[in-house]
């Protein structure tokens, strides 16, 4: 089912296609689960509210969320308080109360082998997990090297390594940030 969501009046919620039916993309969604790195940042939040409010017949949301080294706030604390109250949820808030039912906290981290989960944690992805979106990255462009290389490189491998032990795994996606300098340098990003 759809987990309490409902259309609420014409204009207002997910408006389906003229033919009456959901896309390709929400109808192989259905009933399936995701691993979503990077949903902290505005990218995967943005992705994760246009997935719940397109496609509200997907399964869970597995949102990989490491410890804050500066509050020392837990994956769980960090989903209640830094993603779901995000003015992004506006919209499907008034839609379904209780879009965040879907989403659920794994403590992790992108630079640790199997992204550093629980190993509880690591076999309810292997067991559940058919779709992963990859979104965890560093933009800051005074990154410590190093520090980059982990975050961006070496994350990459350990999604490979990853998606290879899900029975399930049916997609996985990749988004890589991408620096753009306007002609003449400038480094002001955008393009």
């Amino acid at each position: 089912g759809t987990g309490g969501y409902r259309r609420v009046v014409e204009g207002e919620g997910e408006e389906l296609p003229a033919n009456g039916h959901r896309s390709a993309v929400c109808g192989f969604m259905a009933g399936r689960d995701i691993l979503l790195t990077g949903g902290t940042g505005f990218l995967g939040k943005v992705l994760i509210e246009r997935v719940l409010r397109a496609c509200p017949d997907v399964g869970r949301i597995f949102l990989l969320i490491r410890v804050s080294k500066k509050s020392g706030k837990g994956a769980r604390q960090r989903l209640e308080e830094e993603v779901l109250t995000s003015s992004c949820f506006d919209r499907l808030r008034k839609m379904w109360p209780n879009f965040g039912s879907k989403v659920i906290a794994v403590e992790g981290d992108v630079q640790l082998r199997w992204f550093g989960m629980s190993h509880r944690d690591l076999d309810s992805v292997r067991e559940r997990v058919s779709i992963v979106f990859h979104c965890a990255a560093t933009v800051k462009f005074n990154e410590h090297l190093t520090t980059a290389l982990r975050i961006n490189v070496d994350a990459v491998r350990h999604l490979a390594e990853l998606a290879r032990s899900l029975p399930l795994l049916a997609a996985t996606v990749h988004v890589s940030t991408a620096y753009v300098s306007p002609p003449g340098g400038g480094g002001g990003g955008g393009g």
